[in-house]
């Protein structure tokens, strides 16, 4: 169920009906837009009564390193979760698709958890270093390949060793889940892409 306050206005959005509402303590601009992806049929800005601010960056830690991307120019970063795109940004502003509110109640709900999880992080590993997020989003299936044992094994339970590295950088896997990785590996891949690393790739 949607909890929201009645609405507050109807107008109209770049040519598109809308109108504002409440979504928990979100304030909501539904937009009435085709959206890229044809099962949803509303755009969602919605605005957090709370700055996002060190969180956005926190989000590098829990979120699969295929599935994120920043722009510091605009302080926001975008997501690929729930099954479609979302927009995070520092001041608060959060923007996607749906299929109606109560889809939308579901998505801003499971980013309030996403949220508070990379502030959990934040506060044990500190505030990620922009020079260490971009040095781990350079990081793609053959570049981790090349820290493996190379050995195509199975004793992780994929057929190769470069499958384990596309399941990692996904989030289905951890990189510890690998049994022939030594600490030096582990060392390696921390010189090489920063701390955050052993967090993102599920090492530490």
């Amino acid at each position: 169920m949607v909890f929201m306050s009645g609405d507050s206005g109807v107008g109209i959005e770049e040519g598109h009906l809308a109108y504002k509402t409440k979504i928990y303590n979100y304030d909501v601009t539904v937009i009435h837009a085709k959206c890229p992806v044809s099962k949803y049929f509303i755009s969602i800005e919605a605005k957090s009564q709370e700055v996002l601010g060190d969180a956005i960056k926190g989000l590098t830690y829990i979120v699969p390193i295929q599935n994120i991307a920043f722009n510091e120019e605009m302080n926001c970063a975008t997501l690929r979760l729930f099954n479609r795109l979302i927009g995070i940004y520092s001041d608060g502003r959060i923007s996607f698709c749906a299929e109606n509110l109560n889809d939308a109640a579901e998505v801003l709900r499971g980013i309030d958890e996403v949220l508070r999880e990379a502030r959990e992080y934040v506060k044990l590993y500190g505030i990620p270093s922009s020079d260490d997020i971009k040095r781990l989003l350079k990081l793609n299936a053959i570049e981790l390949y090349k820290h493996l044992p190379k050995t195509n094994c199975r004793n992780c339970g994929e057929a190769t060793c470069l499958a384990f590295a596309v399941k990692v950088l996904s989030g289905n896997r951890k990189l510890k889940e690998c049994p022939l990785l030594l600490r030096k590996d582990f060392e390696e891949i921390e010189r090489t892409y920063g701390t955050i690393a052993l967090i993102a790739l599920g090492i530490a």
